[in-house]
C-alpha cells in the first residue's frame, strides 16, 4: 500500500466536512474518500483468531499419531 494513501484519506475527510466548499465538491470528496478507504481496508492484513476447535482437533490428531 502506498504510504500517502492514509494521508490522502485524512485530507479527503477534512475537505468533505468543510462547509466552505460547495455541496457538490463535498459530495465528490466523500465519494473519493469511500473509494480510498476501500483500498486501505483491502490492503490491511487480515488477522485470523485461532479457533479452539481447530486446536483441539490438532491435539487429538497428534495423540492418535503418537
Amino acid at each position: 500500500m502506498a504510504p500517502w494513501l492514509g494521508e490522502l484519506a485524512r485530507v479527503m475527510a477534512r475537505d468533505a466536512s468543510n462547509p466552505i466548499h460547495s455541496l457538490t465538491s463535498r459530495t465528490m470528496a466523500a465519494k473519493v474518500l469511500v473509494e480510498v478507504m476501500g483500498v486501505v481496508d483491502a490492503a490491511a492484513p487480515v488477522e485470523v483468531a485461532a479457533d479452539p476447535l481447530d486446536q483441539l482437533a490438532a491435539r487429538r490428531e497428534k495423540r492418535r499419531s503418537a
